[in-house]
């Protein structure tokens, strides 16, 4: 259990932080953006979107210290969760857009790809929420001394789960465009 708390804190932590940084350089396209998935009103939206990308910066840290895994798993999965059901919503409505999962930065349209990359997300971070950490740090549930070779098959697995699970994000956004230049897409 030990190497999957590992695992899990690595695998959610960096993506987390990635999309917590990469938001961060455009917070007001990024704001626009929440808006435009028209789940909550306006001003609602607005807060929201400016609150995401510290609070996934913050999320990540937490996991990363290996401090209050606990609540850092449950932020997560809450967090996680409000990006499935707004992604959820705009494709029962019909609705293709720039989902800005990671900031403009890598420009993907929302689909059941976004759907289930949000679904990969939320099963390691429920798993953080009953877990237990001893210690502190990347490495708090006692790897290398304690955890063995089933805490580095843990880390192996969470920097495996990080990596292909953004790898064919990366390859789509490669392939697909994007409606992000467009001036009526994000009205204010």
């Amino acid at each position: 259990m030990e190497g999957l708390t590992v695992g899990s804190r690595i695998a959610v932590g960096l993506w987390l932080l990635a999309a917590g940084l990469l938001k961060s350089r455009d917070g007001q396209a990024f704001r626009r953006a929440v808006r435009h998935y028209r789940v909550l009103p306006r001003p609602l939206a607005t807060a929201y979107g400016a609150i995401i990308p510290p609070s996934e910066i913050a999320i990540a840290l937490l996991l990363g210290s290996g401090l209050a895994v606990g609540l850092a798993g449950l932020l997560a999965a809450l967090l996680i969760l409000s990006f499935a059901t707004a992604v959820g919503l705009n494709i029962h409505r019909n609705r293709a857009f720039d989902c800005h999962c990671l900031g403009s930065a890598l420009p993907m349209r929302i689909g059941l790809h976004t759907l289930t990359l949000d679904v990969l997300l939320l099963v390691p971070a429920m798993f953080l929420v009953g877990s237990r950490i001893h210690g502190v740090g990347l490495l708090a549930s006692g790897w290398p001394i304690e955890g063995g070779a089933w805490s580095a098959v843990g880390v192996a697995l969470g920097l495996c789960y990080a990596l292909f699970s953004g790898v064919p994000l990366l390859l789509k956004t490669t392939f697909w465009q994007s409606d992000s230049g467009d001036p009526h897409l994000y009205p204010d």
